[in-house]
């Protein structure tokens, strides 16, 4: 999450750096302690590990309202589909624990954490296609024809590399 920050984080406000801080630093130890060190264990880990995951829960939510309104509905279907993978595999692992199935519970709570897997495959597309359409902004689309041309500026390469015309 830190690696390659998302161009829509400068337009809404959304604080992203401190969310996947919180994610990495606070809520993946606490995951990892709840989850596999004291699974079959009464601990505090699982219950600041619900907290966390409900506040986060919250964050996550606000950051598809920054999504939805800064990349493409294509984009923003893929996450909102992830999220709504990722909250229907959480309430199945409740059912399970609640009605005793371990087997089941461990099922849904696996596919639970995929979730960051997949998030993190959407947003590889993401970068991909957003890559694409900066490239397409460095053309220029030629008015009665469909043909892409390189939009170039002679005097500014010039100009910038301190070039003179006769040195062409």
């Amino acid at each position: 999450m830190l690696l390659s920050i998302p161009h829509w984080t400068k337009k809404c406000f959304y604080p992203y750096r401190t969310f996947a801080m919180v994610l990495i630093f606070i809520q993946g130890p606490l995951s990892f302690q709840a989850d596999f060190m004291n699974l079959t264990n009464d601990s505090i880990y699982h219950v600041l590990d619900r907290s966390f995951a409900c506040i986060n829960l919250f964050f996550e939510c606000g950051k598809m309202l920054c999504i939805y309104n800064n990349v493409g509905f294509e984009i923003f279907c893929c996450y909102f589909a992830n999220l709504s993978f990722g909250l229907f595999c959480f309430m199945n692992s409740q059912d399970a624990q609640m009605n005793s199935s371990p087997d089941l519970f461990i099922f849904w709570h696996t596919l639970w954490h995929v979730y960051p897997l997949i998030y993190t495959v959407i947003r590889i597309v993401e970068l991909h296609f957003t890559k694409i359409n900066v490239q397409a902004d460095d053309f220029q689309i030629l008015s009665s024809s469909d043909v892409k041309v390189p939009l170039l500026n002679f005097r500014w390469a010039i100009k910038s590399q301190k070039l003179k015309y006769r040195d062409l």
